[in-house]
């Protein structure tokens, strides 16, 4: 359920209440009207105009020279309001009151602004207070109702959502009620029994609420609006789509009843109406018809939509991912859109790797790479990175790609340099921590030694000492799309979470992930339109993982947070529970890459024994690369058939504990493990699961 739309509608009839009495329509024609400057009514026609400066100007002016001009204060007050300078709007709204002989409504003013700056104790008592004077002032009881939603919701707007207390509720219901028995054909207290009804899960009767203020009221934006919202949770789509199209009908200038009827067409599958519907103004409409846009196939006018939002907020790193991945469709690798987008990812990626943040460097210097395969710049800088952190073959990998793409000496003398380096660097390191002669392999010409370290486990052979080579570490995860709580600033941010949690795990090797159109075929195909109505571990089991990752995000203007469930397909249990937030710049990557490492040390990876040394020394093919470094703890396990139940042939597979080991040291994709305690049954082949490391709460970077 939107939600959201709740507080948008509270701000929204506060507005009209503001607005209650003003009338700017008298001066649509302002151009053609002669009216001398220093009057109220050439400030109202500049302020029609959109010449805010100088409509401030003259108001000032004219409460300078009539400071009890209760029209110039009323404009000035609103002036202030629309612009959000509620200090200046509370200033203005406090002496309209006090000019008013605290007249009701003025008070009602003052409230609503003191509710807007936070400060809803004293909004409360001045209410309150005008209460005991006036028992039935519909406006103050009105305010009071959508008062306590906001209170108790703000203390449990959490990630299950915006769920009010049902103390509050009951408090609200009560205020709401009282402004109608004083006028029942108070819209606004009907729409706000319709809001209680549906917190309290009774749709149908928010449904009958919604209607009776619609038929006081047909123009009321806000009735539409959730009306609409509940029709959707109902499953009546076609009224719901009526009812969002009727709001929009009577306010094209707001876009969230235009975002509301996209919305549903995209539910719906309806992707080419949901781009005619989406609005065409505002970062959130753009967003949402960039994503749309992009849905159906017309990439270049979704990169228009997403340069829009990034002409109003450059710091959108949503907005930039979208734009990259739009520009890597329509563009060539070599086009200067393209490579104004790697060379800023090469930026963020060296600041990364100034503060040692490690997989933050590694995920910009992939992503610049993806941009601009062609720039050896990138893939020199990329590789020193990595050998840096002992990932040799990755780094041969990038400088193999310098030597065949650049046209510069230098760097071809620089790949050179770093390549021998590098492979005599692992060499020694292979021959010092497994004990293995590769005399024979120094002798070989550095682009040779390339190739064959490129593909560490091209030297398997060397360790092992069995014949049978043993499989690779691999787990397959699925990251479903995140549930959104309430309605997200970025439309499908709960996918594009997914997408770059699975990137960023895509890092560690021996995760496998599966792509999110993969999941959406497979949620199609079992006749679902998303995830939350099938159970993750069953969505696991019809994509054949062994992991599924599932959660739920939800975004404010200034913060992203998100609880996320590592769960075991298909039946469970949950292996880890993680709830995690972010603000400030890069708040969704600092998320994902968050995530990323929680899961890779939480989640068991399994390799194998590959050799043995007597009974107390294992080589396994888990190495740094997989997160594993001298010191950490591994354990050996071996899986057994064995009968479910005394005389039921009914076979059962589970892993038997052989012994525990510490890593005593660790090569890219190899360590040499000295056991616990002598265990002689031991054989190559064996499962090594890796223990999962002592969580550690994380405070760096907002996170």
């Amino acid at each position: 359920m939107p939600k959201i739309l709740i507080m948008n509608s509270f701000k929204r009839f506060l507005i009209v209440l503001a607005l209650a009495g003003i009338s700017l329509g008298a001066f649509a024609a302002a151009g053609r009207l002669r009216v001398p400057e220093n009057t109220i009514e050439a400030a109202e026609s500049l302020m029609e105009t959109g010449s805010a400066v100088r409509a401030e100007e003259r108001i000032l002016t004219i409460v300078k020279e009539n400071p009890s001009d209760l029209r110039a204060w009323r404009d000035l007050a609103h002036f202030y309001e629309d612009a959000d300078r509620l200090e200046e709007a509370l200033t203005a709204y406090q002496r309209l009151e006090e000019l008013a002989a605290h007249t009701p409504n003025s008070r009602v003013d003052v409230a609503r602004i003191l509710i807007r700056l936070g400060r809803e104790d004293e909004a409360e008592a001045t209410l309150k207070d005008l209460l005991a004077s006036y028992p039935f002032h519909r406006p103050a009881l009105n305010l009071l109702g959508w008062l306590e939603i906001r209170r108790s919701g703000a203390k449990a707007r959490t990630i299950r959502g915006f769920q009010p207390e049902e103390n509050a509720l009951t408090r609200a219901e009560k205020y709401f009620s009282r402004a109608l028995e004083a006028e029942e054909r108070d819209t606004e207290a009907l729409i706000g029994r319709g809001v209680v009804a549906w917190w309290r899960k009774r749709p149908e009767r928010a449904v009958q609420f919604f209607q009776a203020a619609l038929e006081i009221d047909t123009k009321s934006y806000w009735a539409w609006m959730n009306l609409g919202s509940v029709l959707k949770e109902l499953g009546r789509y076609e009224e719901a789509e009526k009812a969002f199209a009727s709001a929009d009908r009577l306010d094209p200038g707001r876009p969230y009843a235009a975002m509301a009827r996209a919305a549903l067409l995209r539910y719906l599958g309806r992707l080419r109406e949901a781009v005619a519907a989406a609005p065409t103004f505002g970062t959130q409409g753009e967003f949402s018809r960039g994503m749309d846009l992009l849905a159906v196939g017309r990439e270049e006018e979704a990169e228009t939509a997403f340069l829009k939002v990034l002409e109003t907020n450059p710091e959108d790193e949503i907005a930039l991912n979208r734009l990259e991945r739009v520009r890597m469709k329509i563009y060539p690798a070599t086009d200067p859109a393209r490579l104004v987008l790697a060379r800023r990812r090469l930026e963020w990626a060296e600041e990364a790797e100034r503060v040692r943040d490690t997989l933050r460097a590694f995920f910009n210097y992939r992503l610049a790479v993806k941009l601009a395969p062609q720039l050896s710049e990138v893939r020199l800088k990329m590789a020193r990175f990595l050998s840096k952190e002992g990932l040799f073959s990755s780094a041969i990998e990038q400088l193999r790609h310098v030597e065949e793409l650049t046209r510069s000496q230098h760097e071809r003398l620089v790949a050179s340099d770093m390549m021998e380096v590098i492979t005599r660097n692992a060499l020694a390191e292979m021959e010092a921590v497994h004990h293995v002669s590769l005399d024979d392999l120094k002798e070989k010409p550095t682009s040779e030694l390339a190739k064959i370290l490129e593909k560490p486990d091209a030297l398997e052979s060397r360790i092992r000492l069995s014949v049978t080579p043993v499989p690779p570490p691999l787990l397959r995860i699925a990251v479903l799309p995140y549930r959104e709580v309430l309605a997200p600033r970025h439309v499908g941010i709960g996918r594009i979470l997914a997408e770059w949690l699975g990137e960023t795990l895509r890092l560690h090797p021996g995760f496998s992930v599966v792509s999110q159109d993969e999941i959406a075929r497979v949620l199609k195909s079992a006749g679902v339109r998303s995830v939350e109505e099938l159970d993750p571990g069953r969505i696991g089991e019809l994509l054949g993982t062994s992991v599924v990752i599932q959660g739920d995000i939800f975004e404010s203007p200034d913060r992203l947070v998100t609880v996320t469930r590592v769960i075991t397909a298909p039946k469970g249990p949950i292996l880890a529970r993680y709830r995690l937030a972010a603000k400030g710049s890069q708040a969704m990557s600092r998320l994902a890459l968050e995530l990323s490492r929680r899961v890779s040390r939480d989640v068991p990876l399994k390799g194998r024994i590959v050799r043995r040394f007597g009974s107390e020394e294992v080589t396994v093919n888990l190495g740094r690369a997989h997160g594993l470094a001298p010191g950490d703890t591994v354990v050996v396990v071996r899986r057994e058939q064995e009968l479910f139940a005394p005389g039921l042939d009914w076979p059962s597979i589970r892993e038997k504990r052989l012994v525990t080991g510490r890593v005593v040291g660790a090569t890219e994709e190899y360590s040499e493990v000295k056991l616990d305690t002598p265990v002689a049954p031991i054989r190559a082949g064996d499962l090594v699961r890796r223990e999962p490391k002592e969580r550690r709460k994380t405070a760096a970077n907002g996170t």
